[in-house]
């Protein structure tokens, strides 16, 4: 299935891109072509699974307060 422009910029607004990452992957499909935009894309990505993993890091933080909260009720 291939998309076209306006169905990518939409999903890249649906996923979270800001206007500026938005007009930046535009200048790089434009004047570099598929490939370069598919790594931006994927660097893009990688930034987000860090993020991911940095607020996972915080939820398993928050659990384990609440665990021993839980066990000083005891």
């Amino acid at each position: 299935m291939q998309m076209n422009k306006e169905s990518i910029l939409h999903m890249l607004e649906q996923i979270g891109f800001d206007s500026l990452q938005i007009q930046r992957f535009e200048d790089i499909l434009e004047t570099e072509g598929i490939e370069e935009a598919r790594n931006y894309l994927r660097c893009q990505r990688c930034d987000l699974v860090e993020k991911m993993h940095l607020y996972q890091k915080k939820v398993d933080q928050l659990d384990y307060l609440i665990y021993q909260l839980k066990k000083e009720e005891l």
